[in-house]
C-alpha cells in the first residue's frame, strides 16, 4: 500500500486527483496534462491503487468481531503504517523492508494497548489458569503470567500479536513480506 499512496501523493502534487470506478482509474487533472512517466506507474499498479482507493466500509468476512473503528480510522492506522516506516527507514538507516518490521510491530503493540482484550488479574494471560500463589510477571497491557512458565508468555504474545494482525489486516493493511 505505502507504493501506492506514494504514486497517489505524487499525483496530487503535479494537480492530478485519481478516482476509482468500479475496476477503472479515473484521473482528473485541473489543466496540464500528466507526466508519461507517472502515467506508465499508475498502469503498472493498478490493482494496488484501487486497492488503496476501496472504501475501508468492508469489512473482509469473519474480522466482524475483530474491527473496533470507523473508516476513519482505519484510514489513520494506514496512514501511521507508512509514516512510522519512512521515519524508522530514515531515522535509523534502515533497509525499506526492516522499518515496514519496526513500523509494523509498533502498530500491532499500540492496537493491543488501545483495544486488545484484557484479562482478570487472577487468571494468567497466557494458559488462562488461575494466577495462585506462584509469582506473576506483571506485564505493560494489566495483564499478568506465571513467572515459572515462560509459555504462558509465549501463548499471551501469540495471541495479542494475531488479534492485532487480524485487525489490522481488516482495515486494509497487510504485513510486511519475508521474515522479521
Amino acid at each position: 500500500m505505502s507504493a501506492a499512496a506514494d504514486l497517489l501523493d505524487r499525483l496530487a502534487e503535479v494537480g492530478a486527483k485519481v478516482e476509482a470506478d468500479g475496476n477503472r482509474l479515473i484521473v482528473r487533472t485541473s489543466s496540464k496534462p500528466v507526466p508519461g512517466e507517472l502515467v506508465q506507474r499508475l498502469r503498472r499498479a493498478k490493482a494496488e491503487v484501487l486497492a488503496a482507493l476501496a472504501p475501508a466500509e468492508r469489512i473482509p468476512d469473519g474480522a466482524e468481531a475483530f474491527y473496533p473503528c470507523n473508516p476513519t480510522e482505519a484510514a489513520w492506522w494506514r496512514r501511521h503504517f507508512i509514516i512510522r516506516t519512512i521515519d524508522r527507514r530514515l531515522g535509523g538507516a534502515r533497509t525499506h523492508a526492516d522499518a515496514a518490521w519496526l513500523a509494523w510491530g509498533e502498530l500491532e503493540d499500540r492496537w493491543n494497548k488501545q483495544h486488545g482484550e484484557r484479562v482478570v488479574p487472577d487468571l494468567c494471560c497466557g494458559c488462562r489458569r488461575p494466577i495462585g500463589d506462584g509469582q506473576t510477571l506483571d506485564l505493560g497491557d494489566g495483564s499478568r503470567v506465571h513467572l515459572d512458565d515462560l509459555d504462558c508468555l509465549l501463548q499471551h504474545g501469540a495471541r495479542w500479536r494475531r488479534a492485532a494482525r487480524r485487525v489490522l489486516t481488516a482495515m486494509g493493511l497487510q504485513p510486511p513480506g519475508g521474515a522479521p
